[in-house]
């Protein structure tokens, strides 16, 4: 039994519109809380939530979280990205990033499809393979200027590499068909770069080099962009079960702003908290009535007699 006291005390996951109560608190991990003046709530929900889902992405390089339509259909959803979606705002450009990577613009640039010379740093090795190769290759720095180049009717490119070697100055000519310059939007923020060495006339001829590294992609292009098989291989081959484990951060992020998406409408899922307060109010309030014990039932009532009544 309640009293009037604490049936006139507002709740505080009643006040104000639930509709935007639940927008909120949906979009963001703890803004409902916030709106209904819960500012601890808010705080707890919004660190370990957020915490959890971001801590995910960047322990699995930024490609965690991302959306592609199953089997080619457009409205369909995986499972990952349906359990991501449920943290509300922070995993939803995934979906408008989708369909910029499946743009038929957005793909690789070959040396088939390069049309005008380009210019972009890169930060990579230098991968020499053959005879001759001992004491050739190291990490490099710089910048590779890449031009088109037909040769009848084959592809090729020209260009050079301008930059350090293993620290040292260096300047490298390119030249040959094997050219890679990954999709401009894609999962990551390292864009992939693969370019053949011209041979020299003092190296041997069997000797093979080629630059392979990454260029910067920009962070509206890489965000929960989509990365392709060549990405998702790299990434469980270096991090192995990390990466999984990234990906189970991400989706108790989502579980864990179901909970707070229920405990902003509904309150907490263990009463109201004047259940205590309410029964030591009526119970202290209730005046002691006197008189005999109440009939136990099936029993007969007893009926005073005049052999039984005394004086």
């Amino acid at each position: 039994m309640t009293t009037a006291a604490a049936e006139s005390r507002p709740m505080p996951w009643k006040q104000g519109n639930l509709w935007v109560v639940g927008l909120l608190a949906f979009l963001v991990p703890g803004l409902g809380h916030l709106y209904q003046g819960r500012i601890l709530k808010a705080a707890i929900y919004s660190v370990c939530i957020l915490g959890t889902f971001f801590g995910g992405m960047q322990m699995g390089e930024w490609v965690t979280v991302y959306h592609l339509p199953q089997d080619g259909k457009s409205g369909s959803i995986s499972l990952s990205y349906a359990g991501q979606l449920l943290v509300g705002a922070c995993a939803m450009p995934a979906w408008f990033q989708t369909q910029r990577y499946l743009d038929p613009q957005n793909s690789d640039i070959l040396a088939g499809t390069l049309t005008d010379p380009i210019r972009f740093p890169i930060r990579g090795e230098l991968i020499a393979t053959g005879p001759g190769s001992d004491g050739v290759g190291g990490t490099l720095v710089g910048e590779l200027e890449v031009a088109p180049n037909r040769v009848g009717f084959a592809s090729e490119i020209t260009g050079k590499f301008t930059g350090t070697v293993n620290g040292k100055p260096a300047e490298i000519k390119l030249a040959g068909s094997d050219f890679l310059l990954a999709r401009p939007i894609g999962g990551g923020f390292d864009r992939e770069v693969r370019c053949s060495v011209a041979r020299s006339s003092d190296q041997h001829q069997h000797l093979v080099q080629v630059i392979q590294g990454s260029t910067p992609r920009s962070w509206i292009n890489a965000f929960e962009a989509p990365p392709d098989p060549r990405k998702l291989n790299d990434l469980n081959g270096r991090l192995g079960k990390y990466y999984e484990l990234a990906l189970v951060f991400t989706w108790i992020a989502g579980l864990l702003n179901v909970l707070a998406f229920w405990d902003a409408l509904l309150g907490p899922a263990y009463g109201f908290g004047d259940e205590l307060e309410s029964a030591k109010q009526s119970g202290s309030n209730s005046p002691a009535v006197s008189g005999p014990p109440p009939e136990i039932a099936g029993s007969q009532p007893v009926v005073a007699t005049p052999s039984t009544m005394t004086a």
